[in-house]
């Protein structure tokens, strides 16, 4: 019996822990990727239906143990029906203070 509350105890500690974590998605999670080519595609001049966005390569270059939050690189690659074009980038994800997943890209 006692292992059982001693394991009920365990698991919800858990659970509260992991509710109260900053940490932000990681660096090839696919709401952090997806966020990164919204706002790869408000900073490229091409008709947006043209275009396809790949981001290869990912790589997280550091994590703040305090804040949680995701330091990262990756190559985004542009295919238009003409061309292709290779974007070395740097983001970072992080969380708010009101919980909201928050990315800031550079190299574009």
């Amino acid at each position: 019996m006692e292992k059982i509350i001693g394991l009920a105890v365990a698991i919800s500690l858990m659970a509260f822990l992991s509710a109260c974590s900053n940490a932000a998605p990681l660096c090839s999670d696919e709401k952090t990727v997806n966020l990164v080519k919204e706002i790869a595609l408000t900073k490229i001049p091409i008709e947006k239906d043209k275009v396809v966005l790949t981001l290869e390569s990912i790589r997280t270059t550091d994590t703040n143990k305090q804040t949680g939050k995701q330091s990262c690189a990756g190559d985004l690659i542009v295919k238009t029906p003409d061309a292709g074009f290779k974007f070395p980038l740097t983001y970072t994800s992080e969380v708010t203070d009101k919980k909201e997943h928050y990315v800031t890209v550079w190299g574009l």
